[in-house]
C-alpha cells in the first residue's frame, strides 16, 4: 500500500502498521532530528468537524501525560488532509504478538508485565484521563538487554472516535469488544464510563495472559452482551493449576458492578503479586518441612533426643519466618473481601503451628511427627512425581500435573481414533495397582466383597475384581477410579509415548505374555521374570513419566468410563469423563497374559462391570 512521502515536517521512512482508523509510520522529524512513530488518521476523518475538535482536545490530553510506562506524545496536529499524532519511536513487540506464540504466561511473568501497566493506568486516572482500549495490541514489550520495558499505547483515541459520524458512515465499531467493560458495552451507560472500565479491561488482559483466552471471545454484539449479562467463566476451567487466590482476584476485577472491582489497578496487581510470592514461598516451605520431618523421623526412631530438640527448634524458626507470608496473604485477602477454600485451609494450618509454644515443641512434634510427615490431606502445590501416602490403606500416590496431550493412536485400532487433544487438571494416582493386602483391609470393614480370584500373595495385585468392586474400594479409601483420559495421560504424558518408557518395546520393563505364557500369542524367546502376575512394586524401570508403576502389563485396570467404540469422535477436550451411559466399562494397560500390542498406552479393552476375571485389577485416583 502506498503512503505519503512527507506530512508537514515529518519525512515518512516506513509503514509500521495499518488499521481501520489510522496508519502508523516510522518518520524523521526534520525540525528536531529525532525518529518518531507517526499515527496518521485516515483522510475521511477530516469530514467530521466534531471528531476534529475532539481529536485536538484528546491530543492535548495525551501530550501532558509523562510516565515511564506511557508512550510519550510529542505533538498532535493537522497538515493538509491529514490528522496526525507524533509519538516516541520504541523498539519491541506487542503483547499481542507475544501471546500468539506463547498462548499462556506464568503467574510471575504475567505480574511483572501487569505491574508497570497498572502504574501507568493509576497515574493517568489521577490526571483524569481514561484509556478506554486496554488490550494486548496496545501494550509494547521491550525485553532487550536483559530488562523488561512495558509501554502503554494509544491513550484517548477511543474517546475521540466515539460518536463520530465518520465512524457510523464507515460501519465500524470503536474499541475492542473482547476487552470492554459492561458499562462500555451498554450504549445508555457509556457517558458514565470511568476509570473502573480500564480496570475491568486490565482484568480481562490478565485473564487472557493466564488462561490463554478471554472470558468472552468474539468481536460482535453478542460479545458485548456477554460482558454485560453473562457470568465470567471460572479461570480454572481453562487453567486448572491456577491458584484459588488468583482465580478469586481475577473474578473480583471482572465484577459487572464497577463499584465491586478493585479501587485501583495497583491494588489488583498487588493482590496477584502476593499470590505469586505466596505460591513460591509455600513451595519452598513445603520442601524445607519435608526435609526436616524426614530428619525428625530418623532421629526419633534412633532416640537421638538432642537432635530431635534441635530439629524442633528449626521447625519453630521456619514457622516464624513464613508466618509473615501468611500475614501478607491474609491482608491481601481482606482487601479482596473473600477467602478461598485453600486459603482457609492454609490459615488453619499456619494458626495451628503458630500456637505451639517453644516449651511444648519437643513433645508436640515427637508425638505428631508421623502425622505431619504423612498428612491426612493432599499436599498443596505438588510437583510431578511427588508422592503422598493415603492414610486409609497406606497406598503411595504420585502427582500427575495438569497438562495437554494427544489421546489415541492414528495407527491403532479403530476405537483408538480419532487422535484428539485433551487438557486435564492435576490429579493424584495410586503408584501401583491395589494389592491383595490393601484390598483385604476393605473386606475386613465390610465395605468390599471378597476377591473372586484365588490369592497369589499380599503384595500382588488384587485381581478377580469387578468394576463395581473396584469402585467400592476406591470410595472406601476416599478416592475414585481414574478417568480413561487420566489413565492414558499418566501412562503416556505430553510426549504421547507408545509404552511408559518410550516408543520401542522392551520385555524386561513389563509383565506380559512371554515364554511362560500358554496363550497362542506368547513370545517364546522373551522372559519377563514371572510366570503370571508380579508384585505391585515390580518393574521400576518400566515406571511412567509421573512415577506410576505397572501401568503397562501385570493386570488389566478398570477406569471410570463407559466403553463406546466411537467415543473419541465426540469426546470433550477438557477433563473428559467418557460417554454418559453404556453396557461395558473400559479396562486399560494389558496384563501378564497380553501380547505387547495390548500393553500399549492407547489400547482400549472393555468388560461387563458386574463380572470379574483373574487378570482384572485396578488402581484409584484422587482429585487435587
Amino acid at each position: 500500500m502506498s503512503f505519503p512521502e512527507r506530512i508537514g515536517k515529518y519525512e515518512i521512512l516506513a509503514e509500521i502498521g495499518y488499521g481501520g482508523f489510522a496508519a502508523v509510520y516510522k518518520a524523521h522529524d526534520s525540525a528536531t532530528g529525532r525518529i518518531v512513530a507517526l499515527k496518521v488518521m485516515h483522510t475521511y476523518w477530516q469530514t467530521d468537524a466534531a471528531f476534529v475538535r475532539r481529536f485536538r482536545r484528546e491530543g492535548f490530553e495525551m501530550s501532558r501525560l509523562h510516565h515511564p510506562n506511557i508512550v510519550t506524545v510529542y505533538e498532535s496536529g493537522e497538515w493538509e488532509q491529514y490528522l496526525y499524532i507524533a509519538m516516541e519511536y520504541l523498539a519491541g513487540r506487542t503483547l499481542n504478538d507475544v501471546l500468539k506464540s506463547e498462548i499462556t504466561l506464568s503467574l510471575e511473568r504475567t505480574v511483572s508485565i501487569l505491574e508497570p501497566i497498572a502504574s501507568a493506568l493509576d497515574y493517568a486516572h489521577r490526571q483524569g484521563v481514561i484509556h478506554r482500549d486496554i488490550k494486548p495490541a496496545n501494550v509494547l514489550l521491550d525485553e532487550s538487554g536483559g530488562r523488561l520495558q512495558v509501554t502503554l499505547l494509544d491513550f484517548g483515541l477511543v474517546k475521540a472516535l466515539a460518536g463520530s459520524s465518520a465512524l457510523t458512515s464507515q460501519g465500524m465499531l470503536v474499541g475492542s469488544p473482547e476487552y470492554m467493560a459492561p458499562e462500555q458495552a451498554n450504549l445508555e451507560l457509556r457517558r458514565d464510563v470511568g476509570s473502573a472500565a480500564d480496570r475491568y479491561s486490565l482484568g480481562v488482559l490478565a485473564y487472557r495472559m493466564l488462561t490463554g483466552r478471554v472470558p468472552f471471545p468474539g468481536n460482535t454484539p453478542a460479545t458485548l452482551n456477554a460482558h454485560e449479562h453473562k457470568p465470567v467463566p471460572p479461570p480454572q476451567e481453562f487453567r486448572p493449576d491456577l491458584p484459588d487466590e488468583v482465580a478469586d482476584t481475577l473474578l473480583k476485577m471482572l465484577a459487572k458492578n464497577p463499584g465491586e472491582r478493585f479501587p485501583t489497578a495497583g491494588a489488583f496487581v498487588a493482590q496477584l503479586r502476593v499470590a505469586a510470592d505466596t505460591q513460591v514461598n509455600v513451595q519452598e516451605r513445603d520442601t524445607q518441612l519435608t526435609a526436616l520431618y524426614g530428619q525428625l523421623d530418623v532421629a526419633a526412631r534412633e532416640h537421638r533426643w538432642r537432635e530431635v530438640l534441635g530439629l524442633a527448634g528449626e521447625i519453630q524458626t521456619l514457622d516464624r519466618h513464613y508466618r509473615d507470608v501468611q500475614s501478607r496473604l491474609a491482608a491481601a485477602q481482606q482487601a479482596l473481601g473473600v477467602q478461598s477454600a485453600s486459603a482457609r485451609r492454609r490459615t488453619r494450618w499456619w494458626r495451628g503451628l503458630g500456637i505451639v509454644g517453644a516449651s511444648l515443641a519437643l513433645v508436640a512434634l515427637f508425638w505428631s511427627w508421623r502425622r505431619l510427615a504423612f498428612p491426612a490431606t493432599l499436599p498443596h502445590n505438588a510437583k510431578v512425581g511427588q508422592t503422598w501416602t493415603r492414610p486409609t490403606d497406606g497406598m503411595t500416590l504420585v502427582y500427575v500435573p495438569p497438562g495437554m496431550f494427544l489421546m489415541g493412536a492414528a495407527d491403532g485400532d479403530p476405537d483408538e481414533q480419532p487422535v484428539h487433544s485433551v487438557t486435564l487438571a492435576g490429579f493424584w494416582l495410586d503408584r501401583t495397582e491395589v494389592s491383595e493386602a490393601q484390598y483385604a483391609q476393605c473386606v475386613s470393614t465390610g465395605a468390599c466383597r471378597a476377591l473372586a480370584a484365588s490369592a497369589t500373595g499380599p503384595n500382588y495385585p488384587a485381581v478377580g475384581v469387578s468394576w463395581e468392586d473396584a469402585t467400592a474400594y476406591c470410595a472406601w479409601a476416599g478416592a475414585r477410579l481414574p478417568t480413561e483420559a487420566e489413565w492414558e495421560y499418566a501412562y503416556r504424558g505430553v510426549e504421547t509415548r507408545i509404552y511408559t518408557w518410550g516408543n520401542t518395546f522392551d520385555p524386561v520393563r513389563v509383565n506380559f505374555c512371554d515364554m511362560h505364557c500358554s496363550e497362542m500369542w506368547s513370545a517364546p524367546d522373551q522372559d519377563d521374570g514371572y510366570a503370571e502376575g508380579a508384585p505391585v512394586e515390580s518393574y521400576v524401570a518400566g515406571a511412567s513419566w509421573c512415577g506410576a508403576r505397572n501401568l503397562a502389563g501385570n493386570a488389566w485396570e478398570w477406569v471410570g468410563d463407559w466403553y463406546h467404540a466411537e467415543a473419541y469422535a465426540t469426546a470433550a477436550s477438557q477433563n473428559p469423563t467418557g460417554p454418559a451411559s453404556g453396557t461395558l466399562r473400559v479396562l486399560r494397560g494389558g496384563s501378564w497374559s497380553s501380547p505387547s500390542y495390548n500393553v500399549r498406552g492407547s489400547y482400549r479393552f472393555s468388560g461387563d462391570p458386574t463380572q470379574s476375571d483373574p487378570t482384572w485389577g485396578f488402581r484409584c485416583a484422587q482429585s487435587r
